[in-house]
């Protein structure tokens, strides 16, 4: 959860719900696969002096009240209670800064990535999370410190995080698996980790989706979309795939959701994009009951609700497209 706005908080509510849906059964076998992944805690900021105005339910002073203790965060498995523990840190795990110059204001503390939301959630349900992440380290990772420390050497260590984060609950995690190699090239180490499991979410967080067209780097086209989502869900007995993306162009915004439900339709009969705005996260879903599409939107919703009511704002901007 490294840059504070409405799109961060839309594909961490829909990373975390659609986990909460998906993992309702204790005794599932769940696996979490990621790519653009970035270490488990990093720095929050904003890019603009504008971003916060523009970003009323998810910026800096938000979280400093929920630091604070001015928000009510509700049951312990809830995003906001997740998040709190997260961005208050009491056993002050390592957060990783932002190492680019195009960011304008940073925060003291750092908030998780989405590996680590569900790392959460599935430790307090009784659950062993098998991740594997995905990111660029050393002076490519756009989050590392002097002292050497990024994605290849956080990522890791992911469910070592949640149970530090969360003491006394379950076991003591093995270590998690970590690909260096640049997405899609990454996909095939991605075949050699998955195991048999009952459920398997896959999550992409790029900086663009581009559909059909040709991908620059740190981009995601239909072609390598579809190659990941063909892979991830080998002996998966239900597999999701989520993305996160974005585009200022509201005219072009169609076109990518379109594209988005195209992909590997075959295989994933079922399929959601959540709008806000220029944000979109869409989320594929094979498994053999198709209501489970309409579950994961109402979680996803109801915790929308929940959080535009907690910092007060108006529970509305919220829509979806379903296919």
């Amino acid at each position: 959860m490294p840059r504070l706005n409405h799109g961060t908080l839309l594909e961490n509510l829909a990373v975390l719900e659609v986990t909460r849906v998906l993992t309702a059964n204790p005794e599932a076998t769940v696996e979490f696969a990621c790519s653009f992944a970035m270490p488990p805690l990093t720095q929050c900021w904003h890019r603009t002096q504008r971003e916060p105005v523009n970003n009323p339910k998810f910026n800096a002073a938000v979280m400093a009240n929920l630091l604070n203790g001015n928000f009510a965060v509700g049951a312990s498995t809830s995003y906001m209670a997740l998040l709190y523990g997260c961005i208050a840190n009491a056993p002050n795990l390592p957060v990783v800064p932002y190492a680019r110059n195009d960011a304008t204001k940073f925060c003291e503390f750092g908030g998780p990535n989405g590996a680590l939301l569900a790392g959460l959630l599935t430790r307090q349900q009784g659950q062993n999370l098998r991740i594997w992440s995905n990111d660029l380290g050393d002076d490519q990772g756009r989050y590392r410190s002097v002292l050497a420390i990024d994605a290849t050497s956080e990522c890791p260590r992911t469910t070592e995080y949640a149970a530090t984060l969360l003491p006394g609950i379950g076991p003591v995690p093995e270590i998690n698996s970590f690909c260096g190699q640049e997405f899609p090239d990454s996909v095939a180490t991605m075949a050699l980790w998955r195991g048999r499991c009952a459920v398997r979410i896959g999550f992409l967080d790029p900086d663009a989706y581009v559909g059909p067209t040709v991908s620059r780097e740190g981009q995601i086209g239909s072609v390598a979309h579809c190659q990941w989502l063909t892979n991830v869900h080998c002996d998966s007995e239900i597999t999701t795939g989520i993305m996160f993306f974005a585009n200022r162009d509201a005219r072009r915004r169609p076109a990518l959701i379109a594209a988005f439900h195209d992909d590997a339709r075959d295989d994933y009969p079922d399929s959601v994009v959540f709008c806000h705005g220029n944000y979109m996260v869409g989320v594929k879903l094979r498994c053999n009951d198709s209501a489970r599409i309409r579950c994961i939107i109402d979680s996803v919703r109801g915790a929308w609700m929940l959080w535009s009511e907690m910092v007060g704002r108006d529970v509305g901007g919220l829509s979806w497209d379903v296919k």
